[in-house]
């Protein structure tokens, strides 16, 4: 059965190819062949639990989430005029914005 990661896309074997993996979250699809990895090179025991690198959380992700619930509600109630300032509002508080 051929392991995927659901986020990047990244395989195993691009995994063991590539010798990396493509991102935070494959340290979680992987988890298994990662740790079996790491017995067969190093012996049981020999690191902690496999975590990945921490993500940067955005300054205002609270604000930003409460703006996201606002854009699903006007979506829902079919105020799309509102939806598209607030979506612009969204964007440019995101780090997509900040670049």
């Amino acid at each position: 059965m051929l392991k995927v990661c659901v986020q990047c896309g990244t395989t195993w074997d691009e995994v063991l190819t590539e010798k990396r993996v493509g991102c935070v979250h494959c340290y979680e699809a992987f988890s298994k062949e990662i740790k079996s990895l790491k017995a067969l090179y190093f012996g049981k025991g020999a690191f902690s639990e496999v975590e990945p690198p921490q993500q940067k959380k955005p300054e205002n992700s609270g604000k930003l989430l409460e703006l996201k619930e606002r854009l699903t509600g006007l979506i829902q109630q079919e105020r799309f005029e509102e939806a598209s300032k607030l979506k612009d509002e969204i964007y440019r508080l995101s780090e997509h914005g900040s670049h």
